[in-house]
C-alpha cells in the first residue's frame, strides 16, 4: 500500500481539456485547413499532444535540424569562446553567413547566425569548435536525442542538408520535443526569440505575423520541402507547433496560435525552483502548466506525494471527485518537510 505524505486540495475556476484517459487525438480545428504530410501542436511544459497528424514518422527535416546543433553547443562550450573558422566551411553550401576560412568569431555570434540565417558554415563552425571533429559532434547530437526519448531521430550532419548523406531524419513529435526541451534554457530562448542580431535578421516570418511568436526554426530543402519548428505564448500557456512538408506553414501555425489562445488558457501547478505546498517544500527544474478552458468552473486540483519518491501527482478533479486530468512530475529531490 503506498504511504502518502500529502494531499493538498484547491478549489479552482477552471476546466482542463479532456484527459489522456478519453483518448484525445485532436481537438476539433475545422477552421484551421492542414496540408501537410505531418504535424503536431503540444503543450510546452508538459509535452502534451494536443492535435497531430503522422507525427511520428521519420523524414528529412532540414534545417530545423539546426535546434539540436544550437542546444548540444549550448550546453557544452564556453559561450565567450572565439571561433576560429576551419577549411571545412568551403563543404557546405545553401543558406551561409558568408565568413571566411580562419576568421575569429565569438561563439555567440555563429549561434546567432545558425539559428536566425540558418547559416550552414556557422554548423560546421560550432560542430568542429565544440566536437573537434564533424563526426565527434554528430555524435553528441545522437546521444542528446537519446537522452530526450527522441526515438525518430537519426542525425548524420550539424546543418540538415539532405542531397549527400540524406540529411537528418526526425519526426514532427520529436523535433516538438527538442525545441521544447531547448526553450527551458535561457540562452537558446535568447537567441531563438530575437528578431534581429546585429546585421543578421530572422527568417522566421512568424514574428511579423503573430506577436505571440517566442522563437522556431525554418527549413527547406528539395527533399525535406518546407519544415517549421514554431512556440508561442499567451500569458502563462506556451504551446510549441511543428509542421513538415507544409506549403503554407506560416498561415497554419498562426490559424493554431489563434484557435488555442482564444479557447485555453495555461495554470501553473509548480513554478521553476522551490514551491511550498502544506508543510512541504516541492523543486522542480522548470515550469509546468496545465491548459485549461474558460467553459466550466467549480473543480479542484490534488497535489499527491508518496514517501521517499521524487515524484509528485497532480490531479483536476471536478466537484464529485472526478479525475479530469493528471500530471506526474519528477522531482530532482525528495520533497523536504518544512521545520
Amino acid at each position: 500500500m503506498k504511504q502518502i505524505l500529502l494531499i493538498f486540495l484547491c478549489s479552482l475556476g477552471i476546466f482542463l481539456i479532456p484527459s489522456p484517459q478519453q483518448k484525445m487525438e485532436s481537438i476539433s480545428t475545422a477552421a484551421v485547413p492542414i496540408s501537410c504530410s505531418s504535424y503536431v501542436v503540444m503543450e510546452k511544459s508538459t509535452n502534451k499532444v494536443l492535435e497531430s497528424k503522422d507525427m511520428h514518422t521519420s523524414r528529412s527535416v532540414a534545417s530545423i535540424s539546426k535546434i539540436m546543433t544550437a542546444i548540444v553547443a549550448i550546453e557544452n562550450v564556453n559561450l565567450e569562446d572565439i571561433v576560429t573558422i576551419p577549411q571545412e566551411i568551403n563543404e557546405v553550401y545553401g543558406s551561409m553567413l558568408y565568413i571566411h576560412e580562419n576568421d575569429q568569431i565569438p561563439i555567440m555570434d555563429l549561434l546567432y547566425g545558425l539559428i536566425l540565417r540558418s547559416g550552414n558554415d556557422a554548423a560546421v563552425s560550432i560542430a568542429i569548435h565544440v566536437g573537434g571533429t564533424i563526426e565527434k559532434f554528430v555524435e553528441m547530437m545522437n546521444q542528446k536525442a537519446k537522452n530526450l526519448n527522441m526515438q525518430d531521430s537519426l542525425f548524420r550532419n550539424p546543418h540538415g542538408l539532405d542531397e549527400e548523406d540524406g540529411g537528418n531524419l526526425s519526426s514532427a513529435y520529436d523535433m516538438a520535443l527538442l525545441h521544447a526541451y531547448a526553450l527551458n534554457n535561457p540562452v537558446y530562448r535568447q537567441i531563438t526569440s530575437a528578431k534581429q542580431y546585429k546585421t543578421y535578421k530572422n527568417k522566421n516570418r512568424l514574428f511579423n505575423l503573430y506577436d505571440c511568436t517566442t522563437g522556431g526554426k525554418t527549413g527547406y530543402t528539395k527533399l525535406a520541402k518546407r519544415t517549421l519548428v514554431s512556440s508561442a505564448k499567451q500569458d502563462d500557456l506556451e504551446l510549441v507547433i511543428v509542421t513538415l512538408n507544409c506549403g503554407n506553414d506560416f498561415g497554419v501555425h498562426k490559424s493554431l496560435y489563434q484557435y488555442y489562445f482564444a479557447n485555453y488558457k495555461g495554470l501553473i501547478v509548480l513554478k521553476a525552483g522551490e514551491n511550498y505546498i502544506d508543510s512541504y517544500c516541492v523543486k522542480v527544474e522548470k515550469e509546468y502548466v496545465l491548459m485549461v478552458s474558460n467553459d466550466l468552473d467549480n473543480l479542484y486540483l490534488k497535489y499527491e506525494i508518496q514517501k521517499n519518491s521524487k515524484q509528485v501527482h497532480i490531479y483536476l478533479q471536478d466537484q464529485y471527485g472526478y479525475v479530469i486530468e493528471q500530471v506526474t512530475i519528477e522531482l530532482y529531490c525528495l520533497p523536504q518537510k518544512n521545520e
